[in-house]
């Protein structure tokens, strides 16, 4: 799992994308980025997609430009959630979507 944040305008996008699907399970706009709050964002994350083996952190520079360029396309984050999970193609998926990855990815095991 790979956990990012960008300041932007006094506000945090938080985002947590699995490291090999690139799925996004939750984009997250908040006031401020504690120990308390990421760690309330995951145990809710984990509950519905499981624990992960390993947390990456980075300042996610990749999603954030795509996020920034698409976002003016989506009515809200959700959509652009909903959009590059299950609609855009990901060259580095050779060109599947990260949820088509996500889920079966999961049905190996």
């Amino acid at each position: 799992m790979d956990v990012s944040d960008q300041k932007i305008k006094n506000k945090y996008c938080f985002a947590v994308i699995d490291d090999c699907s690139r799925y996004c399970l939750g984009l997250f706009d908040l006031n401020r980025v504690t120990t308390s709050v990421v760690t309330q964002i995951l145990d809710k994350l984990a509950r519905v997609h499981g624990y992960p083996r390993e947390i990456l952190t980075n300042n996610g520079e990749r999603f954030f430009k795509t996020l920034a360029n698409e976002l003016s396309f989506c009515k809200c984050p959700d959509d652009f959630r909903m959009r590059y999970n299950h609609i855009r193609p990901h060259i580095s998926l050779e060109k599947k979507s990260p949820a088509s990855v996500y889920f079966a990815f999961s049905k190996l095991f």
